[in-house]
């Protein structure tokens, strides 16, 4: 929760690592309540306007200045620059209940490159540049139909390092391989423990982030059809009717109560990059979601269903932007932004919600590659690093070469033109002035 003072207007805060702008809404029919510039003495107009556009959802607005401060830190306010939104599309929507957003990405993505506030805010008070988020999600991660808005969002924002208390076991770290969002590296997809075998490129197609501002995971194209032809496997023979659009993530699929659901889906398992990795020891650890975090519970507001039943939406989605580990994957796990060392931990989280499961999420400890060990048919490079999907970028050295060589040779082809052109030139002119000096003579002998 941030505040913008003078009368302590309180704003809850939607945390995203996928983006870098500080915005809170000005006006919006599906936020509890708005910014009002008159209500602070110390609020400026910076006479600019910004926008900023997500994968879902689009808002923009006026830019300004206040004093700022988080509410767990109500001595250290700093004076920040933020967009007051005045028109929004898919960003606010029904049963929202913050009022604005907070960007901890890198600056090199925020909107007309404005500092971000928590680059400020670091400098001002001197913390370091660490962050950790758990998340434990909502008792209700979605809604259908009109109704009850009174479920919250449950976490925790640790500035300035990571709680110990927030988390269980040992954390890995996997680094940040490009200082633009929160970007890292795929190694391997496992479905119930069986690789998908793709070439891992493909996992990181073309790239893969850390992204609390999402919600779902999401992934490329091929990578998710393999994925939902996996889990088709295990729990197609088991759920209730037709199915519809429920691997879209359109509609929602129902259990009688009691039913014992999530052992009907596998769990998943991403391998990344460590930290410790090198080009001649490739290592990497493995992270694991289960069910509970990829089916979303849906709550109805009317008597559309069967009393005594359940019904959980997908939340695994295809992504046209790469793998985005969002808070459907974050919320097993206590992830800590060590920007300051360019690097992201994960350890299971300390949430109940998660840690009372008998089989919960996990981390892995760090293995070392064995290419003896990997299989058939499935050949992880050497190095792993090599994962990483590298957007083509023609080295410029040979046709700059080319450009030069080009220019010489046209300067040489030229050369003896310009001498032939400067020579008759002369020829001209001496052959003008012989010609008057005759004709002066002629004149005089006469």
């Amino acid at each position: 929760m941030t505040s913008i003072p003078t009368m302590l207007i309180k704003f809850n805060i939607l945390i995203d690592t996928g983006s870098s702008n500080l915005a809170v809404a000005g006006v919006s029919d599906y936020v509890s309540k708005i910014f009002l510039p008159k209500e602070s003495e110390t609020f400026k107009w910076q006479d600019d306007r910004i926008s900023v556009q997500y994968s879902q959802g689009y808002w923009q607005g006026e830019l300004a200045k206040d004093q700022v401060k988080f509410s767990a830190l109500p001595n250290r306010p700093i004076s920040a620059k933020f967009v007051v939104i005045d028109y929004s599309e898919y960003f606010f929507v029904q049963g929202t209940t913050w009022q604005g957003i907070l960007g901890l990405g890198y600056q090199s993505i925020a909107e007309q490159n404005l500092e971000p506030f928590w680059v400020s805010y670091i400098r001002e008070h001197n913390f370091e540049d660490v962050f950790s988020l758990a998340l434990c999600g909502l008792v209700s991660k979605a809604k259908v139909e009109e109704g009850s808005t009174n479920d919250t969002a449950q976490g925790t924002l640790t500035l300035g390092g990571a709680d110990p208390k927030l988390s269980v076991g040992e954390m890995r770290f996997t680094p940040i391989v490009r200082s633009t969002y929160f970007e890292v590296v795929i190694t391997d997809f496992k479905v119930n423990g069986e690789s998908l075998r793709m070439d891992c490129k493909e996992y990181n197609f073309p790239r893969t982030i850390v992204d609390s501002g999402t919600t779902n995971l999401r992934l490329p194209k091929r990578v998710y059809d393999e994925v939902v032809a996996r889990l088709k496997q295990f729990a197609m023979e088991s759920m209730m009717g037709d199915q519809g659009n429920f691997w879209g993530g359109d509609e929602v699929v129902c259990w009688e109560e009691g039913h014992d659901k999530f052992s009907l889906f596998p769990t998943i398992s991403l391998s990344l990059l460590d930290v410790s990795s090198t080009h001649s020891v490739s290592s990497y650890f493995e992270v694991t979601i289960v069910p509970e975090q990829y089916l979303s519970p849906v709550v109805f507001n009317d008597d559309s269903l069967t009393p005594g039943s359940s019904c959980y939406r997908f939340s695994i989605s295809q992504s046209d932007d790469g793998t985005i580990l969002g808070s459907t994957f974050m919320e097993g796990f206590y992830v800590k932004f060590d920007r300051s060392h360019e690097r992201i931990g994960f350890a299971v989280s300390s949430c109940s919600r998660y840690a009372s499961l008998s089989t919960p999420p996990s981390v892995g400890g760090v293995k070392i590659l064995d290419q003896s060990e990997v299989g058939e048919n499935f050949n992880p490079p050497p190095d792993l690093t090599d994962c990483k999907f590298r957007m083509y970028e023609p080295d410029e050295r040979p046709i700059l070469i080319a450009a030069y060589v080009l220019i010489s040779i046209a300067c040489l082809c030229l050369l003896p033109l310009m001498v032939t052109f400067i020579h008759g030139q002369y020829i001209e002119c001496s052959g003008s002035e012989s010609d008057q000096n005759s004709d002066d003579r002629d004149y005089l002998v006469k």
